[in-house]
């Protein structure tokens, strides 16, 4: 038995890496319908992929038996106040 394992991810601009939890979740708990758990292959598997920060994937860990039981909401702000309006 283990300890419950966390993480903390950023969100990439197309959300497609939050989607892709969101949609783990859905397969690994019930499904409203078969489209949604047809492709549920290796659901109880996922892998962690460490990256440098050049993006370089450099590690893979890989957790067998995981499922997902939470997943958090997340602030976005387009608001920055250093910009100024360029004038013409």
């Amino acid at each position: 038995n283990y300890d419950t394992l966390s993480f903390t991810f950023s969100v990439s601009e197309d959300l497609l890496n939050y989607i892709e939890v969101y949609n783990w979740m859905v397969k690994s708990g019930t499904p409203n319908n078969y489209k949604q758990y047809e492709n549920a292959k290796d659901i109880r598997n996922c892998t962690l992929m460490i990256t440098s920060n050049n993006k370089n994937p450099i590690l893979n860990i890989v957790f067998e038996g995981a499922f997902p039981v939470n997943l958090s909401g997340f602030n976005m702000s387009v608001t920055n106040t250093e910009h100024t309006p360029a004038e013409s």
